[in-house]
């Protein structure tokens, strides 16, 4: 079974050699630009991730603000989730 299988694929490459040729050709480039385009995905999600952890936001409030206020913004953005940390300077 194997020698008669082999005999047939040497005599089909043999007789069709450009057609057989040109068929790996072209599934050996849609693989590979298939995993360009999938190193350029990953490339792609590193850096959005990379951009993403970096943020910072810096807000300055109004001259006169008294400590009332300032300790109620203090407790909404501890409550806020969507913060990691929050620190708070005096303009002295």
């Amino acid at each position: 079974m194997n020698a008669y299988l082999f005999q047939h694929l040497f005599r089909a490459w043999r007789r069709h050699w450009v057609l057989q040729l040109a068929s790996v050709t072209v599934m050996t480039l849609v693989l590979v630009l298939l995993n360009f385009l999938f190193l350029g995905y990953s490339a792609f999600n590193h850096t959005i991730n990379q951009w993403g952890r970096g943020l910072e936001m810096i807000v300055y409030l109004k001259e006169g603000t008294t400590a009332e206020t300032l300790d109620k913004f203090k407790v909404q953005l501890a409550a806020n989730e969507e913060f990691e940390q929050v620190q708070f300077t005096s303009k002295d």
